[in-house]
């Protein structure tokens, strides 16, 4: 229910696309808090490394070593729009 026009998702779009990501959006079933923080007004997105389909939650779950570098990248891109 996050708006893809909104504050938090321009931001996130923009890290994104300074990593080497390109801007994508993507509407998926599953259970995190996200609905929660949205229910009472706060904007959420929930976004990691890794294949999620067919990985999550699954026996022998797993994320490649690059996955979980260019999150580095991304996080840091991400946070340093607030500092």
């Amino acid at each position: 229910n996050t708006p893809r026009d909104g504050e938090l998702a321009r931001r996130v779009g923009e890290a994104q696309v300074a990593v080497g990501l390109g801007r994508i959006y993507q509407v998926k079933s599953g259970n995190t808090e996200g609905a929660i923080f949205n229910d009472i007004g706060a904007e959420s997105i929930v976004i990691g490394p890794g294949k999620s389909v067919g990985n999550i939650h699954a026996p022998n779950e797993y994320n490649e070593i690059s996955q979980l570098k260019k999150a580095v990248e991304f996080y840091t891109a991400f946070l340093r729009q607030f500092c």
